[in-house]
């Protein structure tokens, strides 16, 4: 046994008897996941993985699902220009939300009105 299992088998035992429902705290999560990590990379099925630190098969494979598409907060440079005429022209217009959800944009006033009428 390597640390990192008995680390989450320990964790999870520390929750001692719990419902199916009941949360799981992310102290106990991040080890689970950190030895699943290891374990997946060495070609430990995840249902073995569940079974060793005694959760669920899919508990298991969410949590490392859930850390992995977690995004990583990052700053980006913005560059801020002025808008040009064609830019201006090929933004402008409405935009009509329609109460079963349609969205329509760039519409002219025209446009808008012969649809609103159309509908009405």
């Amino acid at each position: 046994m390597d640390r990192l299992e008995v680390q989450a088998r320990e964790a999870v035992r520390s929750l001692g008897r719990r419902g199916r429902t009941q949360r799981v705290p992310t102290a106990v999560r991040e080890r689970v996941v950190a030895y699943a990590r290891v374990a997946r990379a060495r070609g430990v099925s995840w249902r073995r993985i569940a079974r060793t630190v005694g959760l669920s098969t899919s508990g298991v494979q969410r949590f490392a699902q859930a850390r992995a598409s977690r995004p990583q907060a990052a700053l980006v440079p913005v560059v801020v220009q002025a808008p040009t005429p064609e830019s201006w022209h090929a933004a402008a217009g409405l935009t009509l939300l329609t109460p079963s959800g349609h969205r329509l944009e760039r519409l002219s006033l025209e446009d808008a009105v012969a649809l609103l009428r159309a509908l009405g």
